[in-house]
């Protein structure tokens, strides 16, 4: 009887839309307290991230890719201090207000979640 609940479960997650969260990776450095519209967007990857690179809204929609919709991805070479291999992944022209995540299909990781409105410092200002 366990084993038919069991593979009832799977067979329910799986026909259902249900999508495993995809793993977060520490290869992505950016503005985790989020961006303002007009803001410069530029995350840092140590790791080559392949061809393209996702916005993602938090429901895993995609939303605009990089660099097919805009925004650019290059190669700096080696950091200096650290002596990693650094890449910029540009994403300035996308500036919807919400919370999204940048996804990386070449590694199947995404960065942990940001935002983008024009008052996201406010809060952060005021107890310094």
């Amino acid at each position: 009887m366990r084993r038919i609940f069991n593979l009832s479960f799977f067979i329910f997650l799986f026909t259902s839309g249900f999508t495993w969260a995809a793993t977060v990776t520490q290869a992505i450095k950016m503005d985790y307290f989020g961006y303002r519209t007009a803001d410069t967007k530029v995350a840092i990857f140590t790791t080559n991230p392949g061809a393209s690179v996702e916005i993602r809204n938090t429901a895993d929609t995609v939303l605009f890719t990089i660099p097919t919709d805009g925004g650019s991805i290059a190669s700096k070479g080696a950091d200096t201090p650290s002596g990693d291999n650094v890449w910029w992944v540009t994403f300035t022209p996308f500036n919807a207000p919400g919370t999204y995540r940048l996804y990386v299909p070449s590694w199947a990781s995404q960065s942990y979640d940001y935002e983008i409105r024009d008052a996201i410092y406010n809060a952060i200002v005021r107890p310094a």
